[in-house]
C-alpha cells in the first residue's frame, strides 16, 4: 500500500497576543513524514520559544536519522518543569508516518488527539512509557486510506469556558464529535483544520482565551490532478505535449481557448460548451472526453485565485460554492487533489498583449505560481513544467 499524506496545521492566537506559544512542524524525508504540534506553557514570547524549541529538535533529529527513543529522551530530558505548578513547561505530540500506513504516535500531556476512520471516531488504546520521570503515551498500528488523524492544543478543549453553555469547556468528545459531524470522504486536512478552528474563534466569541492550533493529517489514496495551461513555445512540440499530459494518471484540468483547441485537435475529441454557470463574470466551461474540467484560462485562474485567497484567510466558514469553472477547479485543487502536475506553455497570446486588458502571459505565470503557493501551504506536492 503506497498512500500520500496530507498534512496542514493552523493557528490562533491567545487574544492580545503577538506570538502564539504552540508550535506545529511538519517535515517530510524519502522515508517518512513526521509532524509535530508543541505547546508552551502560558503564552506569548516565552511560550513560543519553548514550543519552537521543543518541535524543532522532534523533527530535526528524527529527520537526521535518530530513532524514536533518542529523540523523545532528548526532549524529555530538555523540557524544564515550572517550579510553582509542577508541570512540564512545554507539551507536545507527533506523528511518525511511513507510505504504507505504518504509523507511530507519542503523545505528552497535550490533549488525547481524535483519529477518525470512515469518518467516525477510532479510539486506540495508548501504552504507558515511563522516560525520565514522565509519562509518554505511544500508539503503533497500521493506518488505512482515508484516516484522519486531528491533533489539537489545549485552547481547543478550554474553547467557551466559563459560559453558560460550556462551563468547563469544550472537552475532547466535543470536539471529536463536531469532526464527525463535519467529515466527508473527500474533505481536506486543511478544510477540517479550520472548520475545527473556525468552531474554536466561535465559542471564544472572537477572542480567544487561549492559543489554539489544529494540525490535521489525512492518508490518502493518491489522486494527482494535471493542469495544462497554454500551448508550447514550439508549435513543433504540440503533439507530444498533448499526448504526454493525457497519459498522466490522475484527474485532468485544461484552462486556456488556445490549448483546450490545441487539445481537441490533436486528441480528435469534440468539445461542446456548457451554458449551466452562476458567474457572468467567469466565461463558460466545455466538455471534452477524458478531461474532468475544460475552462478558459487567465479570467478563470484569477478567479481560482481568489476563492483559494478566500480560503486561506478565512475559517471553515469559506466554502467554495459555485457551478463556475473558477469554482469547480478551486474545489478540486482543495478537496479532490493529492498533488498537483502543472504543465504551462510559453506560448505568448497576441490576445493578451493589449495593456487595456492586462490579462497578458506575465499575469497568467503570476497567477499560477500563486496557486502553486496555496497548494503547497496546504500540504500537497506540486511540481512545475515548462514547454
Amino acid at each position: 500500500m503506497s498512500v500520500y499524506i496530507e498534512t496542514y496545521y493552523e493557528s490562533l492566537n491567545k487574544w492580545g497576543e503577538e506570538l502564539c506559544g504552540d508550535t506545529a512542524e511538519v517535515v517530510r524525508t524519502q522515508d517518512f513524514v513526521v509532524a509535530t504540534l508543541a505547546d508552551g506553557l502560558g503564552s506569548g514570547v516565552k511560550a513560543n520559544i519553548l514550543s519552537t524549541l521543543t518541535s524543532k529538535i522532534i523533527v530535526s533529529m528524527l529527520a537526521g536519522g535518530a530513532t524514536i527513543e533518542e529523540a523523545l529522551e532528548t526532549i524529555v530530558n530538555t523540557l524544564p518543569v515550572c517550579a510553582q505548578r509542577g508541570i512540564a513547561y512545554c507539551t507536545f505530540t507527533m506523528l511518525q508516518m511511513f507510505p504504507d500506513g505504518s504509523t507511530y504516535i507519542a503523545e505528552f500531556d497535550n490533549p488525547e488527539l481524535v483519529i477518525l476512520r470512515q469518518g467516525k471516531l477510532l479510539e486506540l488504546p495508548a501504552q504507558k512509557r515511563p522516560m525520565s520521570g514522565k509519562m509518554i503515551y505511544e500508539r503503533r498500528f497500521t493506518a488505512l486510506p482515508e484516516d484522519t488523524f486531528v491533533v489539537f492544543s489545549d485552547g481547543v478543549i478550554h474553547a467557551g469556558v466559563g459560559t453558560k453553555a460550556l462551563p468547563l469547556g469544550w472537552k475532547r468528545r466535543n470536539a471529536a464529535a463536531f469532526l464527525e459531524e463535519k467529515f466527508r470522504p473527500c474533505v481536506s486536512a486543511a478544510t477540517l483544520t479550520k472548520l475545527l478552528l473556525s468552531a474554536c474563534s466561535g465559542l471564544y466569541e472572537g477572542r480567544p482565551g487561549d492559543d489554539t492550533t489544529v494540525l490535521t493529517v489525512r492518508i490518502r489514496q493518491p489522486r494527482p490532478l494535471n493542469l495544462m495551461v497554454g500551448p508550447p513555445a514550439d508549435p513543433e512540440k504540440d503533439v507530444d505535449y498533448v499526448r504526454k499530459f493525457v497519459a498522466l494518471p490522475g484527474l485532468h484540468a485544461i484552462c486556456g481557448g488556445s490549448t483546450s483547441q490545441m487539445a481537441s485537435r490533436i486528441l480528435g475529441r469534440t468539445m461542446s460548451v456548457n451554458l449551466d454557470y452562476d458567474d457572468p463574470n467567469v466565461p463558460p466551461t466545455a466538455a471534452m472526453e477524458g478531461m474532468e474540467l475544460v475552462a478558459e484560462g487567465v479570467l478563470t485562474l484569477t478567479k481560482t485565485l481568489q476563492y483559494l485567497d478566500e480560503f486561506c484567510r478565512q475559517g471553515g466558514s469559506a466554502v467554495i460554492a459555485g457551478k463556475n469553472g473558477a469554482a469547480q477547479l478551486a474545489r478540486m485543487l482543495v478537496e479532490e487533489c493529492t498533488n498537483l502536475h502543472m504543465m504551462l506553455g510559453t506560448a505568448r497570446n497576441p490576445a493578451h498583449q493589449n495593456p487595456k486588458l492586462s490579462l497578458d502571459y506575465d499575469v497568467k505565470m503570476r497567477v499560477l505560481k500563486k496557486i502553486a503557493r496555496h497548494m503547497e501551504a496546504m500540504g500537497k506536492d506540486v511540481q512545475i513544467e515548462y514547454y
